[in-house]
């Protein structure tokens, strides 16, 4: 069984795992009683995984998938360069959501959830910037 662009396949799965789970997270939240704090904590701390996930999976493209797809003549480095910009945006929603995460955790009402849920869903939900547009037109296989 060949391995060859094994990365370049499964991106579209990993990001159809995340836009999937932002998803469901937003839902949990909205659900949680704000009188139930464990439930809040389990949610919050779901949310965090989620992120640090989020985060590594772009940590990974841009140190190891942009730099090999930049030096293919054949690729478009304005598009790679559109989805470096996206991630950078992105890192600055996901600091934003943290600390909304946070403050829901810290005072679970109504209001601290729906700010999250605003935050990731209008801001920087996968699917919404990067992790379509790298998928959607084009999947090159770096080497």
């Amino acid at each position: 069984m060949s391995t060859e662009g094994a990365a370049a396949r499964e991106m579209p799965i990993i990001h159809r795992i995340f836009r999937r789970q932002f998803a469901e997270v937003r839902t949990l939240m909205q659900e949680v009683p704000a009188a139930d704090t464990a439930r809040v904590g389990a949610v919050a701390d779901h949310l965090v995984f989620l992120l640090d996930g989020l985060h590594m999976h772009h940590t990974t493209e841009d140190d190891l998938i942009w730099p090999k797809l930049l030096d293919r003549t054949e690729l478009d480095a304005p598009l790679v360069e559109r989805m470096e910009e996206q991630h950078q945006q992105i890192d600055a929603s996901v600091a934003e959501v943290r600390a909304a995460t946070q403050a829901w955790r810290s005072d679970p009402t109504p209001a601290t959830s729906s700010s999250i849920s605003c935050l990731h869903v209008e801001s920087w939900t996968p699917g919404s910037a990067s992790c379509s547009a790298g998928t959607r037109s084009r999947r090159p296989t770096p080497r």
